[in-house]
């Protein structure tokens, strides 16, 4: 995330999600724990220690972010309707090469490797088979190109029909 990046969601989440400094921290250093603990899959006592706060301290900013954060979503992430989900898309009924086809088609499905950092030693779980460290990341839309599904976490040797497999549980 670029800086310019990161003070606009702090200054966001302050202004419009109410999250507030405090004496002992401030608002990027909360925002900066909890992205170390989302982004970076630390814990808790790592963060404490990266940051000099004990983690009774990285927990309680943790969860304060994650209040802003999840009101800042509600105001980003705009779900349809159940009826334009269900709607067949003009373009898919009039075309004859794909009607009657298609007809009961719920959506498609599709999967990724993001390229990660992992701690050397889980290393070897995350490599992917171009040899590189990665997240297996699985995405379901429907007709209308909406997403209903995302799936990640997938360690990068995983193969796709495992990850869809577990992912469909």
């Amino acid at each position: 995330m670029s800086l310019g990046c990161f003070r606009t969601l702090c200054d966001s989440l302050e202004t419009n999600y109410g999250l507030r400094s405090t004496l002992n921290v401030r608002i990027e250093e909360s925002v900066a724990m909890f992205l170390r603990i989302c982004g970076h899959n630390e814990v808790q006592r790592d963060v404490g220690l990266r940051f000099g706060k004990t983690q009774e301290t990285v927990k309680r900013k943790f969860f304060e972010v994650l209040k802003a954060t999840e009101l800042l979503a509600c105001d980003f992430i705009i779900t349809p309707r159940r009826q334009e989900l269900l709607r067949i898309p003009d373009r898919l009924l009039m075309d004859s090469k794909y009607w009657p086809f298609f007809s009961g088609f719920v959506g498609a499905m599709d999967g990724v490797h993001i390229c990660v950092k992992v701690k050397p030693e889980l290393q070897e779980m995350y490599w992917n088979r171009h040899g590189r460290t990665s997240f297996n990341n699985m995405a379901i839309c429907d007709l209308n190109i909406l997403f209903t599904y995302v799936w990640n976490g997938a360690p990068g040797s995983c193969h796709d029909t495992t990850s869809s497999h577990d992912g469909a549980r």
